[in-house]
């Protein structure tokens, strides 16, 4: 018979457990998307060698979202047709997109580049929603939408946070190419470490062990929480990847910055960010999640208007940075944490990787090639006014969504 003591040193041990996953996972997503989004904190220097122009940096975030695309759908199906085991999947991808991020440096011209992006996306675009999968089984009840949001916390910190101050520090000391050498590097030894940490896949809890078949997919646009999922993650992950592919420009040059200062900004965003992807989604075990979301997308959509009116005060960006706080865990709640509750376990991955292959082959690609050339045409605020529109059809969208269940039932 087991005391109540060992009881609670075994509730610690699984706590302590739970933890260590939850953060090692949540590099491994932040380092994911910071390999995809990086390249916008150098690209001014890029820009210079290659004589590019806005329009060519939308065009270069565009072949990674549709690769990020594809891979999404393609390997998460594969994770669940295989009973929902993905520790090879996760290792080889880590492996794969680290050596193409470090292989940026060695690029001669547009070209590569622009293969090198597409390869990028091929390997880190199932990454985070087979994370998400493996969080969303190991995680307490009453934790999954704090570690979810923990995990786009990650993705947050590394790549709006770290990522600005470590590649522009690194890229004024050794230059461009150097920096994208040092950013692939600790993406390899971090594959080894999640070989070890993730042990032995194991199927799907729920004892659902049969091969997935293209029947039992169709099943998930039966839930109308999936379907309103659908476009929501296109407008949301629209928004992100297009403000975040021209903020640092805007920034340096339509509220013209200082370079230190412009690197302290985007750090404190980044933080601002981080705190934000975590508080939606831990208000959310509490309340209501459609309402946490509701909320988080109207601040989204103010956001870029903020940003827009500190060209002419510098005091607006103070309402810039608290709505990055109130409105980051928009993503975390629109594609994971409500679309998760909402359909059956043996169907999560799969749902994961479609809403996220769906929402960059539509919003993540047209997006910034879209706001590049509004950029190029109307002036920077242009690209600012298209993520705030985007934001605006993410919040419709949010209304739509019924609140998901608290169980492991899911609802229609």
């Amino acid at each position: 018979m087991v005391s109540r003591t060992q009881e609670q040193i075994y509730s610690r041990r699984a706590v302590a457990s739970e933890n260590l996953l939850i953060a090692i996972l949540a590099v491994t997503a932040g380092l994911a998307f910071t390999d995809r989004i990086g390249m916008v904190f150098v690209f001014s220097r890029i820009q210079e060698e290659f004589g590019l122009n806005h329009s060519d940096l939308g065009l270069l975030m565009a072949p990674t979202a549709v690769t990020w695309a594809i891979a999404s759908i393609g390997l998460t199906y594969l994770s669940d047709w295989l009973g929902g085991r993905p520790k090879q999947i996760i290792v080889a991808c880590v492996i794969l997109f680290s050596l193409a991020t470090g292989a940026m440096g060695l690029a001669r011209n547009f070209t590569d580049m622009m293969w090198l992006r597409a390869i990028i996306g091929l390997a880190a675009g199932p990454v985070i929603p087979l994370v998400q999968s493996v969080v969303a089984r190991s995680s307490s009840p009453h934790r999954i939408g704090r570690n979810m949001g923990i995990i786009i916390g990650g993705v947050t910190i590394c790549s709006a946070a770290i990522a600005p101050a470590l590649m522009n520090g690194l890229e004024a000391v050794a230059g461009w190419r150097v920096t994208f050498f040092a950013v692939g590097l600790p993406g390899v030894a971090l594959g080894g470490i999640l070989y070890i940490l993730l042990g032995s896949d194991e199927r799907d809890e729920s004892g659902e062990t049969r091969p997935m078949t293209i029947r039992m997919v169709s099943e998930l646009f039966s839930y109308r929480n999936f379907l309103v999922a659908l476009g929501g993650a296109a407008l949301a992950m629209g928004n992100n990847i297009a403000f975040s592919s021209f903020l640092p420009i805007f920034l340096e040059h339509q509220v013209r910055l200082a370079p230190v200062e412009l690197t302290t900004l985007l750090v404190v965003k980044g933080l601002a960010a981080t705190a934000g992807t975590v508080l939606a989604p831990t208000l959310s075990d509490r309340f209501s999640r459609r309402g946490c979301l509701i909320v988080a997308t109207a601040f989204l959509t103010l956001v870029p208007v903020a940003l827009i009116f500190s060209a002419q005060n510098h005091l607006f960006l103070i309402p810039a940075i608290f709505a990055m706080l109130m409105s980051s865990g928009t993503i975390a709640l629109m594609t994971f944490i409500i679309p998760g509750a909402s359909v059956p376990l043996r169907l999560r991955t799969t749902a994961f990787g479609m809403l996220v292959a769906f929402g960059e082959i539509t919003g993540a690609f047209l997006a910034p090639p879209l706001a590049g050339v509004l950029a190029d045409r109307f002036g920077l605020p242009a690209a600012m006014w298209c993520a705030s529109a985007l934001a605006l059809g993410a919040m419709i969208a949010a209304t739509l969504y019924r609140e998901p269940p608290r169980t492991d039932q899911p609802a229609h």
